[in-house]
């Protein structure tokens, strides 16, 4: 089932350039108005509109679809959807959505057993294995990883399908990389887990980063911040209008949760904030959320060209890692906007030489970045809190 980020805001969730121009239709949820500058069969792009849109949908099998839909919409108004589709729909009401995500996270799931041991041990990280006859289980708890655990590998390989499936991924070993998320509740308890599934030509592997919104705080006061960077953060940053704030790191030093803080710092002072990630780590009401899907044409250039189409105070970008995503993101900030980003390095010196490896000239860098922060993850620190290093290089 596809789930799309929670949105409050037709007009700040309305991505492409072609929802613009229905705006008024949208705001009376017209779906027939909307669809109707599509030409037949672009279904691509009526998908897309109906992710941006925010409208949630299930497949069925045979060309059909179910369209969970808020009150409002009338049957009549799909026959413009399934024009632009050629795809058969019907109309349900948002409500069994809601009611259908409620059915698929019950305890008969049959990973319960895992999510079970993860919250035992505490972990954040799960870990399936594949390779024919073998398969084995392992879990990442304060950053250490436990002993691999025997599975059968009937039963790894039905843990790693239906992890799949609930993640609105393809449960096919042909398919070599794929990232989702999925949610699970326990004990009232509601937890985020970005799903990574790889596989060669002799193996699966599957990571699920386990997550509790609710016990965590992005506050920018909580993060053990120096306090000349707290400083400057909090009184200087809110009138930055352009350039980029670089937060790097290793995998697991918190970098996701300092973007996070410094989103809703920067959307609670009134700023336009809007973030494309890949995948989105966790669901937030404070700004607009995108996450990019390439299956469906909308790669990471096509989301920084529609964002910034909304003229957005901030442009976050969930992580700086390709040539692809490194330009679009310095050419926004060259382009007049303020942009923080994460960036995987070992150390804060080689920021500059690691984004000149993904096609950014050092010039470029240095008319860009205003800021870097860099993060270390020492366990023996109190609380276990990240380390930081920063370095300010323009206060224009």
């Amino acid at each position: 089932m596809k789930q799309i980020s929670k949105v409050t805001h037709p007009v700040r969730t309305a991505l492409k350039a072609a929802v613009i121009h229905v705006l008024s239709a949208i705001k009376r949820h017209n779906l027939g108005q909307s669809f109707t500058h599509l030409k037949p069969h672009q279904a691509k792009d009526a998908f897309l509109l109906l992710n941006q849109l925010g409208f949630h949908y299930q497949s069925v099998g045979d060309n059909t679809y179910i369209l969970y839909a808020p009150k409002g919409i009338q049957a009549q108004d799909l026959q413009a959807l399934e024009w632009a589709t050629d795809c058969h729909w019907v109309l349900a009401e948002k409500s069994s959505f809601l009611e259908k995500q409620t059915e698929e996270l019950t305890p008969t799931l049959p990973f319960k057993p895992l999510f079970q041991k993860a919250l035992q041990l505490k972990a954040s990280d799960i870990f399936i294995n594949l390779s024919q006859p073998n398969a084995t289980l392992q879990f990442r708890c304060q950053r250490t990883l436990t002993e691999p655990k025997p599975l059968e590998f009937k039963q790894g390989l039905t843990y790693i399908r239906s992890l799949l499936a609930i993640s609105n991924l393809t449960p096919n070993e042909s398919v070599n990389q794929q990232e989702g998320h999925c949610h699970y509740t326990n004990n009232n308890q509601s937890y985020f887990c970005r799903v990574s599934y790889l596989s060669t030509a002799d193996s699966q592997t599957i990571n699920l980063r386990l997550f509790n919104p609710s016990l965590f705080s992005f506050d920018l006061h909580r993060l053990a911040l120096p306090s000349e960077l707290l400083q400057l953060l909090t009184q200087s940053l809110p009138q930055w209008r352009n350039g980029m704030i670089l937060i790097s790191g290793t995998t697991g030093s918190g970098k996701t949760t300092t973007l996070y803080a410094l989103g809703q710092f920067l959307s609670r002072q009134g700023k336009q904030v809007i973030s494309v990630e890949d995948p989105i780590e966790a669901i937030q009401d404070d700004w607009v959320q995108t996450e990019i899907k390439e299956s469906i044409g909308y790669t990471f250039d096509e989301a920084l060209k529609c964002i910034l189409r909304q003229d957005p105070d901030v442009v976050m970008v969930g992580e700086v890692r390709d040539k692809q995503s490194a330009q679009a993101a310095f050419h926004a900030s060259l382009a007049g906007y303020l942009v923080i980003a994460t960036l995987h390095v070992n150390h804060l010196g080689l920021t500059a030489t690691r984004c000149q490896e993904l096609g950014i000239d050092l010039g470029e860098f240095k008319n860009s970045v205003r800021l870097q922060i860099h993060q270390t993850w020492d366990p023996n620190t109190p609380e276990q809190q990240p380390t930081f290093e920063w370095e300010l290089t323009s206060t224009d």
